[in-house]
C-alpha cells in the first residue's frame, strides 16, 4: 500500500486538493495522510482546519508554523522542521503540495532532500511577485508537475484539453470590500466550502461617485432591505425595517424620559 501525504496551508489549496484527497482515500491501494498547517491553524482566519475534519478525512496532523509576528522566512523554517519530523515517522511514498505558499515550499524542500517524490499542483504560472519565485522554486524541487501554460493545460508534461470539475466554484467577496480576506486572496471557492447564503441587501449606493454629496444622491432606495437569492421577484422590506428602526428609537426615548 502506497502512502501519500497532502500538505495544506490554506482553505484555498485545500479546496483544490480536496477531490484528489477523497479519491485516493477511497482507494484501498493508498494510505492517505494530511499535514494541516499555516492559516488552517490561525484563529485570525477562522481555524479552517475544522473544515478538513468535517470533510470526513482521516490521519490529519495539525501543525502550527506561525508566531504572533507574520514572517514568511520564520514560517518556512518552522514548516520544514515540523514536516521533517512528521514524515520521518510516516515514511511516505509521495508528497502532494499546491501553489506558491511557503508551506508548500517547505514540503517540497523536505521531500526532495529525503528522496521522496513530490507532486506540485498549479506550478508554472507567472505573477511577478514573490509568490512567483516561491512557485518556481517548488517546481524545481518537485518531481511530478500538474501545471498550466497560458491557455494550455499540462498534466505531468502531457497537454490535455478536457477536465471535469467535480463541483461548482464561486467568486466570493467579504462584507468589508476594502479590507477582507475573500476570493481576491483565496481564489475561487468550491461550493461545499460555502456556508450560508445571502438573504438581503441592506444598503446600496454608487461608491464611485466623485463627492459624498453625490454618493448620497446615488443611494438606491429601491434596493435597500430587498431580498436576494430566492426564487421569484425580490421582496422589499424597507418599510418594515424603517418601522422597526423608528420603534427602537421611540422605545429608547420613552425609557430615557421615564427614568429621568
Amino acid at each position: 500500500m502506497k502512502k501519500i501525504v497532502f500538505l495544506t496551508g490554506t482553505r484555498a489549496d485545500f479546496g483544490k486538493l480536496k477531490s484528489l484527497i477523497q479519491t485516493t482515500q477511497d482507494n484501498s491501494n493508498y494510505e492517505v495522510h494530511i499535514f494541516a498547517t499555516g492559516m488552517h491553524l490561525n484563529a485570525k482566519y477562522g481555524l479552517t482546519s475544522d473544515e478538513i475534519y468535517k470533510a470526513g478525512f482521516r490521519n490529519i496532523y495539525p501543525f502550527v508554523n506561525h508566531t504572533k509576528e507574520e514572517h514568511m522566512d520564520r514560517a518556512l523554517a518552522k514548516t520544514i522542521e515540523g514536516f521533517s519530523d512528521y514524515i520521518e515517522g510516516i515514511n511516505p511514498d509521495l508528497i502532494v503540495v499546491h501553489g506558491d505558499r511557503v508551506e508548500a515550499m517547505g514540503g517540497a524542500i523536505v521531500g526532495s532532500l529525503n528522496n521522496i517524490l513530490v507532486a506540485h499542483v498549479e506550478g508554472g504560472e507567472i505573477s511577478g511577485t514573490i509568490d512567483e519565485l516561491i512557485r518556481h522554486s517548488i517546481s524545481k524541487l518537485a518531481h511530478i508537475h500538474l501545471v498550466t501554460n497560458n491557455n494550455d493545460i499540462f498534466i505531468n508534461g502531457k497537454e490535455v484539453d478536457t477536465y471535469t470539475f467535480q463541483q461548482d466554484y464561486y467568486w466570493l467577496m467579504g462584507d468589508n470590500r476594502h479590507n477582507s480576506l475573500d476570493s481576491r486572496y483565496w481564489g475561487f471557492v468550491p461550493f461545499d466550502h460555502v456556508l450560508g447564503k445571502p438573504v438581503m441587501i441592506w444598503f446600496s449606493w454608487d461608491a464611485d461617485a466623485p463627492t459624498f454629496k453625490e454618493k448620497l444622491k446615488s443611494i438606491r432606495w429601491d434596493r435597500m432591505f430587498t431580498t436576494v437569492g430566492e426564487d421569484g421577484e425580490p421582496v422589499s422590506y424597507r418599510y418594515v425595517a424603517l418601522g422597526l428602526i423608528l420603534l427602537y428609537f421611540g422605545i429608547s426615548f420613552f425609557k430615557k424620559n421615564k427614568v429621568e
